[in-house]
């Protein structure tokens, strides 16, 4: 052991330096860690911290429900409220228009519709519908889920419009629709209460009126648990009534 005032070496069991008196015991405990150890130390950190950071990430999919997700919902209009009015049910991946997309069946007032979305780690973008014989899709696609996800986000679209009846194919620019992150609420629905983030959509006209006005809130594990769409003087609420996993 040297000492830390002259430099003398003295041995191992020393208390004093033996040239000039120093107290060796604090040198004894301030012996640095060998290199290796300080390395092991830290990567173990760094592993602890990512698995940590991995196992807690939110992705798009966990907004998403899963195949087989069956979703009922009630449609409320001023006083009136009418239980098990629309039926939603996540099918399996199929592809659309070329485009790998997972297609979401609903039911409402005894007509059918599915529309197909294309999902990915960090989005979800609506590729188009089928109602019947006919088909609509979007050029480019509409994204209504871009992740990670931000309060005040804000974000447009403007797509053109493809309708096919089975004969005939028409275009046209569907209305700009503006997006915004309006933060995380608590939304309580007849399935339950749950913690989702609100997103707002306003379809605004060639001459910037807001001819659309919807609120969706997102949960994690069901997607969509309630809506709230206002046209004109009117609002209508499809609130989550329950749901089942097939």
């Amino acid at each position: 052991m040297f000492c830390s005032q002259c430099g003398k070496e003295n041995q191992e069991d020393c208390d004093f330096c033996l040239k000039c008196g120093t107290c060796l015991s604090e040198t004894k405990k301030s012996k640095p860690q060998p290199k290796w150890k300080i390395f092991v130390i830290v990567i173990i950190s760094v592993l602890a911290i990512s698995t940590i950071f991995f196992l807690t990430k939110d992705s798009v999919f966990d907004y998403f429900p899963k195949t087989g997700t069956v979703r009922v919902f009630s449609r409320q209009s001023g006083n009136t409220l009418i239980r098990n009015h629309a039926i939603q049910r996540t099918e399996k991946k199929c592809f659309f228009r070329g485009v790998q997309v997972i297609p979401v069946l609903y039911k409402q007032n005894g007509k059918e519709a599915t529309q197909f979305l294309e999902v990915s780690s960090s989005f979800i973008k609506i590729v188009g519908e089928k109602e019947g014989n006919e088909e609509t899709y979007y050029e480019p696609f509409v994204i209504s889920f871009p992740f990670p996800l931000r309060q005040g986000m804000v974000w447009e679209e403007k797509p053109i419009k493809n309708i096919f009846d089975g004969w005939t194919e028409k275009k046209y620019t569907a209305n700009k629709q503006r997006f915004e992150v309006l933060g995380k609420e608590t939304v309580k629905t007849g399935a339950g209460v749950f913690k989702c983030w609100e997103i707002e959509r306003r379809e605004i006209d060639s001459e910037g009126n807001v001819t659309e006005k919807r609120i969706d809130c997102y949960t994690k594990h069901l997607g969509m648990v309630k809506t709230s769409i206002s046209i004109a003087n009117e609002t209508v609420e499809y609130t989550l009534e329950n749901f089942k996993f097939e």
